[in-house]
């Protein structure tokens, strides 16, 4: 009943946010733009974005390898697109990961503190690069940024301070110190299998290394996603500054306040990109890149068909 309500509530708050941005607007001149789009420039967006979300998974693979976990790059290719294509249908938050979870523990019972880890770290990277790109812009003086480099800053200070922590030693300590002695659901026993899996981060740092600039590998892909969307729209945008401005927007969008980001997206587009393709332009912009990245993985529809989460047996 709680979850209900909560998801009700982002609902409401995504429609309430959708209002607000659409308050005012010509919807003549928005679906001109919407349907005005020249194909054979808008199909490199969807291939594109198609090839960001195959380099998530090898992000994430990157993590299942240090941990020796038995999923194979195509299976965490399988697992990535089934979980973003659930996600569609649930609330911007931890949902897909959690479908990731029932996947990858189908072969990996007796290491599920191993691939919870894989799965943690590897949003945690994911969530670093974009709050690094946004900053970047800032002091490439991406327009629209500056106003929240503030904030920007700080997000990225704590992220930082955070994994600083969870590779230290006291990180450990703290926590056993609270969960361990739990009895109950044998709490204890898994916080600390579960600490364990990170002391081998601090023995092999390659491994944030490597995923960290394959992150940004993969978000500058679908920066230019954006760029090819804007150019099928008839507006030709910086390539450089489409990337920094969609790390800022994937970012907002992960604030798990809304019904899968609708709505906050949006007013993102608005507020960042506005001023220079106008407000109709950049809803048009917010709402073709939603469909991309949805038509991107949408392959993982046919994997979930063929390999549901609920076993035959």
């Amino acid at each position: 009943m709680r979850k209900l309500v909560e998801n009700l509530l982002k609902l409401g708050i995504s429609v309430f946010l959708l209002w607000l941005v659409l308050h005012n607007v010509d919807l003549r001149k928005l679906w001109d733009y919407i349907s005005s789009i020249h194909i054979p420039l808008y199909i490199p967006s969807v291939l594109i974005a198609m090839t960001a979300f195959v380099l998530s998974a090898i992000r994430w693979y990157v993590f299942i390898r240090a941990y020796g976990l038995d999923i194979t790059v195509w299976e965490a290719i399988k697992f990535v697109m089934i979980a973003l294509s659930v996600g569609i249908i649930l609330p911007a938050g931890a949902g897909p990961d959690v479908v990731r979870f029932l996947y990858g523990q189908k072969k990996n019972r007796h290491m599920r503190a191993q691939l919870l880890s894989s799965i943690f770290m590897d949003r945690f990277i994911g969530l670093t690069s974009l709050i690094f790109l946004a900053l970047v812009g800032i002091y490439m003086d991406v327009k629209g940024l500056e106003t929240i480099k503030r904030v920007i800053w700080l997000i990225l200070a704590g992220f930082i301070i955070t994994l600083v922590f969870l590779l230290s030693e006291a990180f450990d300590r703290i926590t056993l110190k609270i969960f361990g002695n739990i009895q109950t659901l044998r709490i204890g026993e898994r916080m600390e299998k579960f600490v364990k899996t990170f002391s081998m981060y601090r023995e092999n740092k390659a491994a944030l290394v490597l995923c960290f600039f394959i992150s940004l590998t993969m978000q500058s892909l679908f920066g230019l996603s954006v760029y090819f969307i804007a150019l099928s729209m008839g507006f030709h945008l910086d390539p450089v500054k489409a990337i920094f401005i969609t790390a800022s927007v994937n970012f907002i969008t992960m604030i798990p306040i809304s019904f899968s980001g609708i709505g906050i997206r949006e007013g993102a587009f608005v507020f960042l990109l506005g001023q220079e393709i106008g407000r109709e332009g950049a809803i048009a912009l917010s709402l073709i890149y939603y469909f991309t990245t949805i038509l991107a993985f949408s392959p993982g529809i046919i994997f979930f068909i063929l390999e549901p989460i609920r076993e035959k047996d």
